[in-house]
């Protein structure tokens, strides 16, 4: 996206890097998240516990 067109739209939220965020963004990164989780990709707490105790 270009910066003018970023700089352009409000920014509702940003990413963890500081990317602002606009709404229809937002809307579609929350949609890719829930077919994750409802595919099954995601990591349970339970499993990132198993990983953190072989760092």
């Amino acid at each position: 996206m270009a910066l003018k067109t970023i700089l352009d739209k409000d920014a509702v939220a940003h990413t963890v890097n500081g990317y602002p965020v606009d709404k229809e963004e937002y809307i579609l990164m929350v949609k890719e998240a829930d077919e994750r989780i409802t595919s099954g990709n995601y990591t349970t707490i339970e499993d990132l516990e198993k990983e953190i105790e072989n760092w």
